[in-house]
C-alpha cells in the first residue's frame, strides 16, 4: 500500500463571494476557480481548508469519477466542488444529509445554481439534465438507513457525517458493496481521534478480508485544517 503526500501549496485564504460565480463560464475555469467556488463566502461557514479542497480537486481531475456520493453536506463546500466537476466533466452526484442546512439551497439559487423540489425532501438541478434524470440530487437521507438501489454504483465516496467510529466504520462497510473497482473513499476531518481510528480499523478489515484491495492512501503533506484522507481501491 502506497501513501501519497500532496505537496503543500501556499494557497490564498482570501475567499471570493459566491456571487462572483453567477453566470460563470466553467469551460475556462482554473483550479483556483474550482477551489474558490467550493470555499466561497456568503454561507454561514466554510467546511474545508484550501489545501483539503485542492487535494480532492486533483484526484477528481486525475480519476474523472462519474457516480459521486457525499455523505454529509453542511453548507456545501464539498457539494460545490463536486458540482463544478459534474458541470465540467459530466457524471452524477448524490448529496445525502439528515437535513437541508439553513440557507444553502436559497443562496445557491440566488447566485445562479437553482435546485427544484423533485418530491419530498429531494431537490434536483434540472439545468444539468431532464427532471426525470437529473445529474445532481440534493437529498435528505440517512447514510445507514435510507435504501440504496441494488444496481447503484459509486466511483467517489465522501464520508463527512458524525465524526464517531460507529458512523465512519458503519458507513464505509455499508457503502463498500456499491463501490466500483478503483473507487476513491475520502474521509474528512481525518485527524480527529475517532475518524483516524476508524480509518485504521477499515484498513485492518480490508487487509483481512481482501488483501491488496486498498492500493493507495492520499493525504496532504501538511495539514491546514482537520485533515482529509483518501483511500484508493485497486483498479
Amino acid at each position: 500500500m502506497e501513501t501519497i503526500l500532496a505537496p503543500h501549496h501556499d494557497l490564498s485564504y482570501e475567499q471570493r463571494h459566491i456571487s462572483e460565480f453567477k453566470d460563470f463560464d466553467w469551460s475556462k475555469a482554473t483550479k483556483w476557480d474550482a477551489v474558490s467556488f467550493a470555499r466561497a463566502s456568503g454561507f454561514k461557514e466554510t467546511g474545508m481548508s484550501a489545501n483539503e479542497v485542492a487535494l480532492l480537486f486533483d484526484l477528481l481531475e486525475a480519476k474523472k469519477p462519474k457516480p459521486i456520493v457525499e455523505l454529509g453536506r453542511n453548507y456545501g463546500t464539498s457539494t460545490r466542488l463536486f458540482l463544478q466537476h459534474v458541470i465540467r466533466h459530466g457524471g452524477y452526484l448524490e448529496s445525502w444529509d439528515l437535513k437541508h442546512w439553513d440557507g444553502f439551497l436559497e443562496i445557491m439559487d440566488a447566485n445562479g445554481y437553482p435546485f427544484f423540489c423533485f418530491y419530498g425532501n429531494e431537490y434536483v438541478d434540472i439545468k444539468s439534465g431532464a427532471p426525470h434524470s437529473p445529474k445532481i440530487r440534493i437529498k435528505v437521507a440517512h447514510s445507514i438507513k435510507t435504501a440504496i438501489p441494488e444496481d447503484f454504483k459509486v466511483d467517489f465516496l465522501l464520508i463527512d457525517t458524525e465524526h464517531a467510529m460507529e458512523n465512519a466504520v458503519s458507513e464505509y462497510l455499508r457503502w463498500r458493496e456499491y463501490l466500483n473497482s478503483g473507487a476513491l473513499i475520502a474521509f474528512h476531518d481525518s485527524t480527529l481521534l475517532a475518524v483516524s481510528r476508524s480509518i485504521e480499523i477499515i484498513l485492518e478489515i480490508e487487509d483481512k478480508c481482501r488483501p491488496g484491495r486498498i492500493d493507495k492512501i492520499h493525504k496532504n503533506e501538511r495539514e491546514d485544517g482537520f485533515g482529509i484522507c483518501v483511500l484508493e481501491w485497486k483498479g
